[in-house]
């Protein structure tokens, strides 16, 4: 005998053998049009209707006003940071500077 699989089905209540002709509970995911009351950065301040907490009406004051709505879009990586000489190296012109300096 094989292993079997089990999931917990929320309308009945209990674990369910997942067979061929199981189909779980359909799942609805709504992404709503309400938002925290948000002041506009575009519109001055004290302007009349700043404060929004519709995320369509936040949207279409942003693009009457030109501006652009950033989101969580994914940013080129950079390149980290290499130094073109070393610390010693620079710490030894910088005393070699200083030597120069004081020389004259």
């Amino acid at each position: 005998m094989g292993r079997r699989l089990y999931v917990y089905d929320k309308e009945l209540k209990k674990l369910v053998e997942v067979t061929q002709d199981y189909e779980p509970t359909p799942r609805v995911h709504v992404i709503g049009d309400e938002m925290p009351p948000t002041a506009h950065p575009g519109l001055p301040p004290g302007a009349p209707n700043r404060m929004f907490n519709s995320k369509s009406a936040f949207r279409r004051v942003t693009k009457e006003l030109g501006l652009t709505e950033i989101g969580n879009e994914k940013l080129p990586k950079s390149k980290p940071y290499k130094p073109q000489m070393n610390v010693r190296d620079m710490w030894e012109r910088a005393e070699a500077d200083v030597k120069r300096r004081r020389g004259r």
